[in-house]
């Protein structure tokens, strides 16, 4: 019989396990130094602030640790990962210029139809995008 420790998955040393982290997306942004402010997957904010800390150039929207961003960016967040009516309102509120978000998503979907972005990469578990520059 298997234990229920068994059964998860083990980390071992500092580095995390990348399976599930858009380790080739987040290259891209970096190697084509895509422009921010990005708007990230809550589920990858710890990862990306184990690549970019201390790097002042490159910041999280947010991680897992949603209580310390306060209520309004937690909203903010919600409203645009769960496309809820004033997510393009939001996303121009801050500015964002970048999205990492998990590939094929809702939201993935929206922006691909929206015309003001750009998908300019998909890796194996996320879509990055770009906000079409006006003309």
């Amino acid at each position: 019989a298997q234990s229920a420790i068994g059964a998860q998955r083990v980390q071992l040393g500092l580095t995390p396990q990348t399976a599930s982290f858009p380790v080739a997306g987040v290259q891209f942004i970096e190697q084509q130094h895509l422009p921010r402010p990005i708007f990230n997957s809550h589920l990858w904010g710890g990862y990306l602030i184990y690549r970019w800390y201390p790097d002042p150039a490159r910041r999280v929207f947010i991680d897992g640790r949603v209580d310390m961003y306060g209520k309004t960016i937690a909203d903010d967040y919600l409203e645009v990962a769960n496309i809820r009516p004033g997510w393009r309102k939001t996303l121009d509120t801050y500015a964002i210029q970048t999205v990492l978000i998990e590939k094929d998503s809702p939201l993935s979907t929206l922006l691909l139809a929206d015309g003001g972005w750009v998908r300019v990469f998909q890796g194996d578990v996320e879509d990055v995008f770009v906000r079409r520059p006006h003309l």
